[in-house]
C-alpha cells in the first residue's frame, strides 16, 4: 500500500504536489526493492475524510501519482479512495491503467468517520458498463 501524502485540500495538505508525487515514487522504489509484486494506492494521510465528490485537484494530484506508479510498474496496480469515493478511483483506474480497485462499502452499506457509507454495486458496475471502462475486470 502505498499511502499518498495530504492531498489538495486535505486539512494536512502541505501545498507541493511535486512533493506528493515524489514520495509516491519513493515508496514504489522501496516496495520494489522489497520484491513487492502488487501495489494499491490510497489517500489515506487526506484525514478526516470526505464523502464524495472529493476536491478535483486532489483528483487531479491522485491521476498523476497513479500514472507515474503505473509508468513504472509492470505488476498489478489498484487503488481506493477514502471514504468511498468508489466511482472516482474507478475513473482514476481507468485514465491511468491500472488493475483493479478496492472498493469500500461495495454490497452492504456501514457507517464510517464521514457518517453513512451506503452499497455502491449498483451504481460502479453501471458506471464501468456506461463509460466502458473495460480494463476493469469483473468483481469475482
Amino acid at each position: 500500500m502505498i499511502a499518498v501524502l495530504p492531498l489538495p485540500g486535505a486539512p494536512r495538505y502541505g501545498g507541493d504536489d511535486e512533493q506528493i508525487v515524489a514520495q509516491a515514487i519513493s515508496d514504489l522504489e522501496h516496495y520494489v526493492e522489497a520484491g513487492a509484486d502488487a501495489i494499491v494506492l490510497e489517500n489515506s494521510h487526506d484525514l478526516p475524510y470526505v464523502k464524495p465528490p472529493l476536491p478535483a485537484r486532489a483528483v487531479k494530484v491522485m491521476k498523476r501519482v497513479a500514472a507515474e506508479v503505473r509508468r513504472r510498474f509492470a505488476g498489478p496496480v489498484g487503488i481506493q479512495m477514502l471514504e468511498a469515493a468508489n466511482e472516482t478511483a474507478l475513473e482514476i483506474a481507468h485514465e491511468a491503467d491500472l488493475d483493479f480497485l478496492r472498493v469500500e462499502g461495495y454490497v452492504f452499506a456501514h457507517v464510517g468517520g464521514a457518517g453513512l457509507i451506503e452499497g455502491c454495486a449498483g451504481r460502479l458496475l453501471r458506471q464501468r458498463r456506461e463509460r466502458k471502462y473495460s480494463a476493469i475486470p469483473p468483481p469475482l
